[in-house]
C-alpha cells in the first residue's frame, strides 16, 4: 500500500475460524494513511461511502491508516 496515497481495495479473505470452519468473507478496505492531505481524505472519504453503497456482498468494511490495519490476522480478527 502506498504511504501517501488513499485508495480502495475489495479483498476475498478465506480463513479458518478457531473449530476448524473454513470461511471466505469480501472485505472493502478503504486505505487512507496519515500522510495524505486533507483534500484528498475528504474526496477519498465521499468516494469511499458512494463505493460501499454500490458494492454488493461486502462483509466486512476495514477504515485502515496503517499496515497494521490490514495485516492478515488483523483482517481475520474482525471478519471473525
Amino acid at each position: 500500500m502506498p504511504a501517501d496515497e488513499p485508495r480502495y481495495v475489495v479483498h476475498d479473505l478465506l480463513f479458518a475460524t478457531a473449530d476448524g470452519t473454513r470461511q471466505e468473507k469480501v472485505v472493502l478496505i478503504s486505505w487512507c494513511p496519515a500522510g495524505v492531505k486533507a483534500v484528498e481524505r475528504i474526496a477519498h472519504s465521499s468516494g469511499c461511502s458512494t463505493l460501499r453503497n454500490l458494492l454488493d456482498g461486502v462483509q466486512v468494511y476495514v477504515q485502515a491508516t496503517d499496515l497494521s490495519d490490514v495485516e492478515y490476522e488483523a483482517l481475520v480478527s474482525r471478519a471473525s
